[in-house]
């Protein structure tokens, strides 16, 4: 029977334990987060894929047996140009004038 890794990357934290555990496949990134080298568990590392989904602190690293087909709602493979720490992608509210900071929009018509 043969096997496939997949990361949650929405629930992974980084700790790098699975790259510890699971070298021959899992590396990590700048960051410390996952990348799997092959989704494909080589019969010899199943059990280890296994211990080492198991140790993942927030259960992030997930084995299931290899169907040969995409399914619906699966993680896709994170790389090391799409993962990384989650970025804030909040922009600056700009201050247009006027006392206390607040937005032209916020004041009244004289200003206040």
């Amino acid at each position: 029977m043969s096997y496939e890794l997949r990361v949650n990357p929405i629930a992974c934290d980084g700790h790098g334990v699975c790259a510890e555990l699971l070298p021959e496949i899992i590396e990590l990134d700048p960051w410390g987060y996952p990348i799997l080298m092959s989704a494909k568990v080589p019969r010899g590392l199943a059990e280890h894929a296994k211990r080492a989904a198991a140790a993942c602190p927030v259960l992030a690293l997930l084995v299931d047996r290899a169907t040969g087909e995409h399914r619906s709602g699966s993680y896709p493979r994170p790389t090391a140009a799409t993962h990384g720490p989650p970025q804030l992608l909040v922009a600056p509210v700009a201050d247009r004038g006027g006392r206390g900071g607040r937005p032209a929009a916020a004041r009244d018509d004289h200003g206040h």
